[in-house]
């Protein structure tokens, strides 16, 4: 598990630069306190992450998760 600060880009809109060791599934847990939304609840998503040599020019559009 790792702790990521968020920094805001906009209105309500946060990013944080993520690097993962490894292709595969990955779950994506966020907690906001102002929100009252904690770790614990079913706040997730899901990232699947693909080895380099796998990406083809349709896979590489960045996509922003809401």
């Amino acid at each position: 598990p790792r702790n990521l600060q968020l920094q805001e880009v906009g209105e309500g809109i946060y990013q944080a630069a993520l690097t993962l060791p490894e292709a595969g599934a990955w779950y994506l847990h966020v907690q906001s306190p102002s929100l009252g939304r904690k770790f614990a609840e079913d706040n997730y998503t899901s990232l699947r992450i693909l080895p380099a040599a796998a990406i083809n020019a349709s896979q590489t559009d960045v996509r922003s998760v809401r």
